[in-house]
């Protein structure tokens, strides 16, 4: 059943297709992935993807529950594979450029899914499966990351001028001096201003092929000590504004108490995101295979 698949794949590696990836309703389980229950059938809908998505993702998961999951990736690999999880139900994963997740891998299911309870499935490590939907959900951590000391250099040497970057400069007024920034008569309120400067300036400051390489926890990232959340804006903010979702203002909302909580670390999930997984990526006694763009 491979052999068709592969040779469909590889026909149309030259055809350009504009990125569609595709959900079946449900109970949505993060930023662009979404869970069916029990009694619910799958109805495709278009599904949000990031701005710089390149591809799509689709899994299917078959043993004792069964459920399908769906969304959007900035991944470029094309490929397969497949692998066993914890309690033993086989996942097919693709990852694809444009349109062929949906023509080749989604298909509607015949009879109701059984229910499968969001808990067990995050216990069990299926929302793991897509660590490139790891975007951000908060504002970056609102602290001056240059050191009081030199923020407060900064203001005594021209106190307009520093109070003109807090007001025009999303890097220096969100992470670089922003307690300090906070402290000023003359500087805009933070929650008036912040997603403003944002969005004024999104962009990822190394470009899409090293931030993709972050936001996947690829080759030099791969250890995934460093993430998109708030908490590293010296890297997630400052590096890769666009790429780690700080951009999105659904997701990310903008306010001096989120961004102070932002600088809580969760020590439990920094663990979690760093914890050697049970399983590898390739199954033992499966099968995996790669297609090749060219």
């Amino acid at each position: 059943m491979r052999i068709p698949f592969l040779i469909v794949m590889s026909s149309m590696a030259s055809v350009a297709l504009t990125l569609r990836c595709y959900h079946c309703g449900g109970q949505k389980v993060t930023f662009d992935q979404w869970m069916l229950s029990e009694g619910e059938t799958c109805r495709l809908k278009r599904a949000k993807c990031l701005p710089n998505a390149h591809s799509c993702i689709v899994a299917q998961i078959r043993g004792s529950q069964n459920f399908s999951i769906s969304g959007c990736s900035h991944d470029h690999f094309l490929g397969c594979d497949s692998h066993h999880i914890p309690f033993d139900a086989l996942v097919k994963r693709c990852q694809c450029v444009g349109d062929y997740c949906n023509l080749q891998w989604y298909k509607v299911p015949k009879s109701s899914l059984a229910q499968y309870e969001n808990a067990l499935a995050m216990t069990n490590g299926i929302v793991r499966l897509s660590t490139s939907l790891a975007v951000t959900s908060q504002p970056p951590c609102c602290r001056d990351m240059l050191g009081s000391t030199t923020c407060n250099r900064l203001l005594r040497s021209n106190k307009n001028y520093f109070a003109e970057r807090c007001n025009t400069e999303a890097e220096f007024r969100l992470i670089q001096c922003c307690t300090t920034c906070n402290k000023q008569d003359n500087v805009i309120a933070y929650d008036r201003i912040a997603s403003s400067l944002v969005n004024e300036q999104c962009f990822d400051r190394y470009g899409p092929e090293f931030c993709g390489r972050y936001v996947n926890s690829t080759d030099v990232w791969a250890p995934m000590h460093w993430s998109c959340e708030g908490q590293n804006p010296h890297i997630a903010f400052r590096s890769c504004r666009k790429s780690c979702g700080f951009c999105d203002f659904e997701r990310v909302h903008y306010s001096l108490d989120n961004a102070l909580a932002a600088c809580v670390v969760d020590r439990e999930a920094w663990k979690e995101r760093t914890r050697r997984p049970d399983f590898g990526p390739y199954p033992k006694g499966g099968s995996a295979f790669v297609v090749d763009r060219k």
